[in-house]
């Protein structure tokens, strides 16, 4: 399910889904869909308004950055903006010739509970629909409100007859789950879910200032202050899930979204999952998957302390430290112990110190392992100037706030069509929660 992001206009196939943490596949062949990390570069749009510029040392011949678009140019880099999303595919797929094996779960994980109480026989008439703001592959999500719901909404919609099997069923129900679970400043709110015939809808609160992935499209690379700040916030998010055992196992920038006050809200948890040893699922974004994921030799949440040292590469330098144009060898080059990162000379110690400690390939070694977890990382040289206590406040000084007029505002998420793919009925016992 993690195809299609929350307010994401990104496009890929679906990927293989463990049942629920029941039996996990191991040793199959590995199909990779073509996922090319281009390196990103635009002037930046009117509605991208910065409060601190990088630094000299971190801009390196951007001056020409904050020239303003016209309509038509504005147009032409979406264009660009969504080829570069197509080429990013995140799903890997596994030939069905596979062994299974049991994996040890959680077996005290909160009980799921909306945390808004749902209007009596809820369904999408009931809606007022504004307009599309992302297409995936097994649907898309529109902009909507209610009349019982104070301010505006995201309506997150799977076509049900593209998740007939079985294990995508039981990923669609944990998923639904795991929302219902998390109360986090710097994750979504997930409001309502239901469904009928044809599909199931999440109903999320509205998150208007674009993906992270736009912004730093049109910005090629941030300062390391402002870096820092996104590390900060994803840091709060990461600790908190991994004390509830979900390893989330999908940062990217594609699926931390931005407020309308310059915060993150990290999106989209098809991939999530609750796990207390290990799990061999297979799955993830090809540049910024763990290299035990790829391997098979079991992972559990130390996968996302990986992810986000890729993160933070990639923010300061504006590309991938395993960027190829063949998939494959990106897998070659994240798996291979001899292979070098190479580190630009515009990231700063503490920056290079706290990545080189997230790409360990040694799960041990990697800054976040337990024992102390989330509280090493916390503590590195990089994150000196974050004052903890104040990050869940939201208290920190923001580095860049969207420019939106108000809430209902969509001009951070690309245009795309209205049309309404028909699809056939469905209905699985799985689903008799939803």
């Amino acid at each position: 399910m993690a195809s299609l992001g929350f307010i994401c206009c990104r496009g890929s196939a679906p990927g293989t889904i463990d049942q629920n943490d029941i039996d996990i596949d191991l040793n199959g062949d590995v199909q990779i869909l073509d996922a090319k990390l281009t390196p990103r570069g635009a002037p930046a749009p009117k509605s991208y308004k910065n409060i601190e510029e990088p630094n000299a040392n971190n801009q390196n011949d951007q001056n020409d950055q904050n020239e303003i678009l016209d309509q038509s140019s504005r147009k032409k880099k979406d264009k660009e903006l969504e080829k570069k999303r197509e080429n990013r595919k995140s799903d890997m797929h596994r030939s069905n010739s596979r062994k299974k094996r049991s994996v040890s779960v959680s077996l005290e994980t909160p009980v799921p509970v909306l945390k808004q109480d749902k209007p009596e026989n809820l369904c999408h008439d009931q809606f007022q629909i504004y307009r599309t703001v992302g297409i995936g592959t097994f649907g898309r999500v529109k902009l909507c409100s209610h009349p019982e719901y104070d301010g505006p909404l995201a309506m997150k919609i799977i076509k049900k007859d593209m998740v007939k099997n079985e294990e995508q069923l039981y990923q669609l129900q944990n998923e639904r789950n795991i929302l219902m679970v998390v109360d986090n400043p710097f994750i979504v709110n997930l409001v309502w879910t239901f469904q009928d015939k044809k599909r199931c809808y999440f109903i999320f609160g509205y998150v208007n200032g674009g993906e992270l992935y736009t912004y730093l499209f049109h910005r090629v690379r941030i300062s390391q202050a402002e870096a820092t700040f996104y590390a900060a916030e994803v840091v709060w998010c990461l600790v908190y899930l991994h004390g509830l055992d979900i390893a989330y196992r999908d940062l990217k920038p594609e699926n931390i979204l931005l407020t309308s006050s310059g915060h993150i809200k990290l999106t989209d948890f098809g991939f999530a999952k609750i796990v207390t040893k290990r799990t061999w699922t297979l799955c993830g974004t090809p540049q910024y998957v763990a290299p035990e994921i790829i391997l098979s030799t079991g992972h559990g949440t130390l996968v996302d302390w990986w992810s986000l040292g890729i993160l933070i590469y990639e923010m300061l330098c504006g590309v991938s430290p395993f960027d190829d144009p063949n998939p494959m060898q990106i897998y070659q080059k994240i798996t291979d112990k001899d292979y070098k990162v190479e580190y630009p000379r515009l990231l700063g110690k503490d920056a290079k110190d706290l990545v080189k400690r997230f790409l360990q390939r040694t799960t041990a070694k990697r800054l976040g392992a337990p024992k102390k977890g989330g509280n090493d990382v916390m503590k590195h040289e990089f994150f000196n100037q974050i004052d903890w206590e104040a990050v869940p406040e939201g208290a920190i000084a923001v580095k860049y706030i969207p420019e939106v007029e108000d809430q209902f505002d969509t001009r951070m998420f690309p245009q795309v069509g209205e049309s309404d793919e028909e699809c056939e009925e469905f209905n699985h016992p799985i689903l008799d929660e939803f």
